[in-house]
């Protein structure tokens, strides 16, 4: 198997270097934790006016059509550096499986503005002892650790009769704020009949696959 990098894959990997390393530098990182975004806003601005927030968007869109592979490589890129950013959460969490899964509809109402920064996040991990359940127009259950959840415009609950796009604003969620080792942001989702945008043809399995990849 040739894992050689093409052209193309090798100017995506090249350009995400270019905006993103830079010396280490604690106090920043520190000022971008303590915003309420909980990122670096300017590193996050600069890779979407480089394009690297909108490779993986369909071209319907007005993205590249990328897929896993340009957008692994800008998350290694984002991991050699320091700032906190919501790429791993946005790109492979959000964008990707939106990209692979999502109508033409859904992908029109949720990925556009993604070049220019707005957020989205999945939420994969049941809560101890309790199980998300999709029933109808409406989701209910609790998730934890979902990064950047109260940053996101919208977030993505997986289930086993689809993925649930909700708005974390909506009725009946609730979002907590829970300590993590890097201290970005990450949140406790509780849901409580909150209404369902649009349903993903996408399970569980279907997203987990993107989040590896990603990570």
């Amino acid at each position: 198997m040739d894992f050689t990098l093409d052209e193309n894959q090798r100017a995506v990997a090249d350009l995400a270097a270019s905006v993103l390393r830079g010396d280490p530098d604690d106090g920043r990182v520190l000022a971008a934790l303590a915003t309420e975004p909980g990122y670096d806003e300017a590193a996050w601005k600069a890779m979407g006016q480089a394009g690297l927030l909108g490779l993986s968007l369909p071209e319907s869109v007005g993205g590249d059509g990328f897929g896993a592979i340009e957008t692994g490589l800008v998350l290694v890129e984002v991991g050699r550096q320091v700032l906190p950013l919501p790429a791993l959460a946005t790109l492979a969490l959000g964008v990707l499986p939106v990209a692979a899964f999502g109508t033409v509809e859904q992908q029109q109402h949720l990925l556009p503005e993604v070049a220019d920064g707005r957020v989205l996040t999945a939420a994969l991990r049941d809560a101890p002892g309790t199980a998300v359940q999709l029933a109808g127009d409406t989701v209910t259950g609790a998730r934890v650790g979902v990064p950047f959840a109260a940053q996101a415009h919208r977030v993505l609950v997986p289930t086993d009769n689809g993925t649930a796009i909700i708005d974390p604003r909506g009725p009946g969620a609730t979002l907590t704020r829970t300590p993590t080792s890097t201290s970005a942001p990450e949140y406790t989702l509780r849901l409580d009949a909150v209404p369902v945008e649009s349903v993903l043809a996408a399970g569980p399995d279907d997203v987990d696959r993107f989040a590896v990849a990603g990570a």
